[in-house]
């Protein structure tokens, strides 16, 4: 008869394996791909949506807090104020909620295949980062030049 096999706690904090996920990078390529591929054929507008989003919520918040209110910025534009502090916290906020539900989100593939679940947070990360701080950049280069 065959031995069973016993499942015992590790000894010491096991820390991931990264050699593992760099052996699957192409998965990860693909994945982020996919991912961003997805997110922007949801949208009517597209890719502009990244530009547009933000720029709504800071003539919003520009309407309350710097005509209303009157919040002081001292010699920075209100423009330049907002959106440092609120672009940076979107995709914090967003990596964060996604990350917690892309192993949820990844099941079928996680239980017909054997990869690194690593992966699948960081297709999260990944997307999130270029989809916010990249896109954004390649559109205003190509309406600037």
């Amino acid at each position: 008869m065959d031995k069973p096999i016993v499942v015992t706690p590790p000894k010491k904090i096991e820390f991931p394996i990264i050699k593992e996920v760099f052996e699957y990078k192409d998965l990860l390529y693909f994945m982020v791909l996919r991912d961003i591929k997805t997110r922007f054929q949801q949208t009517f507008i597209g890719v502009l949506w990244i530009i547009f989003q933000p720029l709504i919520q800071m003539l919003l918040f520009y309407v309350v807090l710097g005509v209303l209110v009157k919040v002081p910025t001292g010699d920075i534009p209100y423009p330049v104020f907002f959106l440092t502090g609120y672009i940076v916290w979107q995709v914090f906020n967003q990596i964060v909620n996604s990350s917690a539900y892309s192993l949820v989100g990844n099941i079928g593939i996680i239980t017909k295949t054997y990869f690194p679940k690593l992966i699948c947070q960081g297709k999260v990360k990944m997307s999130y980062s270029l989809a916010k701080l990249k896109c954004p950049t390649r559109v205003c280069e190509q309406v600037f030049h």
